[in-house]
């Protein structure tokens, strides 16, 4: 009993020693460590493990004398993998112009190179034809929304703009002479892009996602580069989420005033309940329209009439606010098309590919070169 007595004083002293020491003033604690992770630096200990190696990108050959190199690295930024980009071109032809290809995949997947389109292919085969026509083709990959939310993806494209730009003796492009083109969800990031020429606000890449350090920035060596192309394309683009779902058909599958919407996913909030206005105005394309950010930037724009998606009307008021501006653009709606041209027959396959090429041709081809 004594011994058990004895045992419980002393737990008390320690308790209450513990509590004195836990009320000391803020003034007595050791300073709080710091919550930002090191920068990181040259790797040190890469001599030790393979000293001289470079990763090399590869290239593949494809017909009409076109050649890709996969895998070049256009960015690197922090909780985030590499960005990559592929080049289609026919080597030693000269400065050609260039189109930026922005793949699709409802911003939370996709990939430019192994992605199957409906009607034209895989999409490195399509890629490689359309660079056999005269182009470099640069198709590259973005942050999708469970990596970071808008507008990185916006952000990164124009990233790789201004790589493609700073490299240009080296693959052959015409810096003054480049475009961009996207399907879907990268049709939605393409006419961000052809709208927000000269808008800083994009220009610079940041951290939006599960790490905030800073990477030793590849593309800060190419900052002074534009971002501003001489053309966009945009196929089913996404031009302003809040009429959507006003603007669905009967036949239409997507809600997208939903949490668990791709539009919502990128943008981080659910649409039409928790995203505030200006949140959803940053990825509304006919807003920079408004601002002037397209005024010099010709559109083409091509859709599907029953777009189970994406509605064709989104091609339409795009149109009708570029017009207004007096923007040069162009809408060409597929009748019985579905997402991606589904359901079109070959010789809508082939309007689309015509139409696009003469688009093309006029704004950046022979025909435009300054």
């Amino acid at each position: 009993m004594r011994r058990a007595l004895k045992s419980g004083l002393m737990a008390l002293v320690c308790l209450t020693a513990a509590s004195a020491g836990l009320a000391q003033t803020p003034s007595s604690q050791p300073p709080p460590r710091s919550r930002s992770l090191p920068v990181v630096s040259k790797p040190v200990g890469k001599e030790f493990v393979s000293p001289g190696f470079v990763r090399q990108a590869f290239t593949e050959q494809y017909p009409g004398n076109v050649e890709a190199t996969f895998d070049l690295t256009y960015a690197h930024v922090s909780g985030a993998r590499p960005l990559t980009l592929d080049i289609y071109r026919v080597p030693n032809a000269g400065p050609k112009p260039a189109i930026i290809y922005v793949h699709g995949g409802s911003y939370v997947a996709g990939d430019p190179r192994n992605d199957i389109n409906p009607v034209f292919g895989e999409e490195d085969a399509f890629m490689a034809y359309i660079a056999s026509h005269g182009y470099v083709v640069i198709a590259v990959t973005y942050r999708l929304a469970d990596e970071a939310k808008w507008p990185a993806q916006l952000e990164d494209v124009k990233a790789a703009i201004r790589w493609v730009r700073g490299n240009a003796d080296k693959y052959g492009v015409d810096p003054q002479r480049i475009g961009v083109w996207g399907e879907s969800s990268g049709g939605h990031i393409a006419a961000m892009v052809g709208a927000t020429c000269g808008v800083k606000e994009f220009d610079k890449q940041e951290n939006r996602g599960i790490y905030g350090n800073s990477f030793p920035a590849l593309q800060d060596q190419f900052a002074s580069q534009s971002s501003c192309v001489q053309a966009a394309v945009g196929w089913h683009a996404t031009t302003d989420f809040s009429k959507l779902d006003a603007q669905s058909e009967s036949f239409a599958k997507l809600v997208h005033n939903t949490p668990v919407s791709s539009q919502s996913r990128v943008l981080g909030c659910a649409l039409n309940t928790t995203c505030d206005a200006a949140t959803v105005q940053r990825a509304n394309v006919l807003y920079y329209v408004a601002q002037g950010g397209a005024d010099h930037t010709p559109f083409l724009l091509q859709a599907g009439s029953v777009d189970e998606a994406t509605p064709w009307q989104q091609s339409q008021i795009l149109y009708d606010a570029l017009r207004a501006k007096g923007v040069p653009a162009q809408i060409e709606v597929i009748k019985g098309a579905n997402h991606y041209f589904n359901g079109a027959t070959r010789e809508q396959a082939k309007q689309v590919l015509d139409t696009f090429f003469a688009f093309l041709d006029k704004n950046l081809g022979q025909s435009a070169k300054p």
